[in-house]
């Protein structure tokens, strides 16, 4: 899946201009940058409470490894005319109501067999007040799947950046918080991918309550 030259221009003029924008006014402190595998394939996880997060961790990925981020989103989200050209150029996983997940499900796979990174919200949806949600184990069953490792990430503030039904962002900062990887070496049953998620879940749940502390 070699990406085109166009392609690769436009997403290097998109991603050197969202860049500087991001990093001087939105991105904070990030921290545990030495956790991000250099190579290979990779599923990136995240909360997810703003439409801001597809942008941070996108800027964050280009400007570490020069990778693409491939996200899964709804179909509102590649229709929104704020992400629609990103969706386009980053080759955003899109899930359409009228079209069945085993396409995407297959897309994904083989994005990881080609080493490729794929960011998913486990939370399925941005929370609507802040609060973590249930985490749903599709993240897990891919990495099963795949074989590839995940890499859990915590956004801060950006709730408070672009909250729902707001239209344009404020001038806050978000840290960014990322975890050592959890490798998936092996095949796991049910019950471990279910030990596996609260054992994520957990790590979550300890930064947002460090986080209410701040």
């Amino acid at each position: 899946m070699k990406e085109k030259p166009f392609d690769r221009f436009c997403r290097k003029c998109l991603g050197i201009l969202c860049q500087d924008i991001m990093k001087y006014i939105w991105i904070g402190k990030i921290f545990g940058i030495e956790n991000v595998p250099k190579k290979g394939p990779l599923i990136l996880i995240s909360n997810h409470v703003s439409y801001f997060d597809f942008l941070i961790l996108g800027v964050l990925f280009e400007d570490i490894l020069d990778r693409r981020l491939h996200f899964f989103a709804k179909q509102k989200v590649v229709e929104h005319p704020l992400f629609k050209n990103y969706a386009k150029y980053f080759q955003t996983l899109a899930l359409f109501e009228n079209k069945p997940i085993n396409q995407v499900w297959k897309m994904a796979l083989n994005l990881l067999k080609h080493d490729r990174a794929i960011g998913i919200f486990p939370e399925g949806t941005r929370s609507r007040s802040g609060a973590l949600m249930p985490f749903k184990q599709g993240y897990l069953r891919l990495a099963n799947a795949a074989l590839a490792p995940i890499l859990p990430v915590y956004l801060t503030n950006t709730y408070k950046i672009l909250p729902p039904n707001k239209k344009l962002p404020r001038l806050e900062k978000s840290d960014i918080i990322i975890h050592t990887p959890i490798d998936f070496a092996k095949k796991q049953s049910k019950e471990g991918l279910k030990r596996l998620n609260q054992e994520v879940v957990n790590i979550y749940s300890l930064y947002n309550s460090r986080r209410k502390k701040v």
